[in-house]
C-alpha cells in the first residue's frame, strides 16, 4: 500500500513521537466513529486479501476505503494518532483497554523483562479477562507482579492473571506468538 502519512522532519520531536503526521498528497484518513479504527483511501491502494494459495479471500472495488487495523484519533492540527491495534483492544467495565497501553507501563516495573498481555478468554465481571506474561530480569512471582500492578494501572485495565514464563514465544518474524500465548491459557 505504501506510505499513508509522514510527520514534516521540522516537527518537534514530541509531535513526531505522538503522531503519524498529515495524510500524503492523494491519501484520505479518517477514523470510524463507532469502532475507532483508522481507515484510508489511496490512491495507490491494493487490490484485496489473498490466501497462501494466492485466491482472492476479499477484493476491494476501487475507491474503497480501507481498515487498517490500527486505533486511531484525529488531532486538531490534522495529524493522526495510532492508539494501538484494534484487534488488541478489550472492552472492560465500559472502558477500552488497549492491551499495549498495559505493556508499556507494566514493562516499566522492577524485574520485569519482557511482557505480553492477551485477552484471556471468558468475560469476567469486568467483561474480557485480560492475562499478562511475564519473562523476569531477576525472581519475581506472578502474583507479586499482579500486586505491583494496583499501584500503575487503573482498576479496569489490571490483569486477572499474571504468568512467569522463561521465554516468550515468536513467530518467524520475531514478533511475540500472541496466540501461543492464548493457547497456553487454553491448555491450563
Amino acid at each position: 500500500m505504501g506510505a499513508t502519512a509522514a510527520c514534516d522532519p521540522s516537527d518537534s520531536l514530541d509531535r513526531r513521537a505522538t503522531a503519524i503526521g498529515e495524510p500524503m498528497a492523494g491519501v484520505q484518513l479518517r477514523v470510524d466513529p463507532v469502532s475507532r479504527e483508522l481507515l484510508c483511501l489511496h490512491p495507490c491502494g491494493f487490490e484485496g486479501y489473498v490466501d497462501e494459495d494466492g485466491d482472492w479471500l476479499r477484493k476491494l472495488d476501487r475507491g474503497e476505503w480501507f481498515g487498517t487495523g490500527d486505533l486511531a484519533a484525529v488531532q486538531p492540527d490534522g495529524s493522526t494518532t495510532v492508539l494501538g491495534r484494534a484487534d488488541a483492544s478489550v472492552n472492560r467495565s465500559g472502558y477500552l483497554v488497549l492491551l499495549s497501553d498495559i505493556e508499556r507501563i507494566m514493562e516499566k516495573l522492577d524485574a520485569v523483562g519482557e511482557i505480553a498481555v492477551v485477552a484471556a478468554g471468558p468475560e469476567g465481571k469486568q467483561g474480557v479477562r485480560i492475562a499478562a506474561f511475564c519473562v523476569p530480569r531477576s525472581p519475581l512471582e506472578g502474583g507479586q507482579l499482579r500486586r505491583n500492578c494496583f499501584a500503575v494501572l487503573p482498576h479496569h485495565a489490571i490483569p486477572d492473571e499474571v504468568r512467569i514464563i522463561e521465554k516468550m514465544p515468536v513467530l518467524p518474524s520475531g514478533k511475540i506468538d500472541r496466540k501461543a500465548l492464548e493457547r497456553i491459557l487454553a491448555s491450563n
